[in-house]
């Protein structure tokens, strides 16, 4: 997935968004891409077993209206892998509810 991500992904999404913003694709094709990469991503994350996580946490958000997801997903399944501890928020997290799980999680 790591080599999937650097080689394909990656390069996949700059030229995606270097198209969008040159009006060369309409903003539905960019979604529907991303949407298919959610996907794949999302089922490589729970894919692999679990080993017991170490104790250092990532707690993984994006802030107030930042939507896009690819590269947290990604980041979560990476250190998912490496048997890390992770704590995903997701996109467009106010701050409010950052500083609320960093209170409620032993982190």
């Amino acid at each position: 997935m790591l080599k999937t991500y650097v080689e394909v992904i990656h390069p996949l999404l700059n030229r995606i968004g270097l198209m969008w913003s040159a009006d060369e694709i309409p903003p539905a094709h960019e979604h529907y891409i991303s949407n298919l990469l959610r996907q794949q991503i999302s089922t490589a994350i729970d894919s692999p077993p679990v080993e017991k996580a170490e104790k250092e946490t990532w707690l993984l958000f994006l802030p107030e209206d930042e939507f896009h997801e690819l590269g947290l997903l990604f980041s979560n399944y990476y250190l998912r892998s490496k048997g890390k501890r992770v704590i995903y928020l997701g996109a467009n997290v106010p701050l409010s509810s950052v500083v609320h799980a960093l209170e409620e999680v032993d982190i």
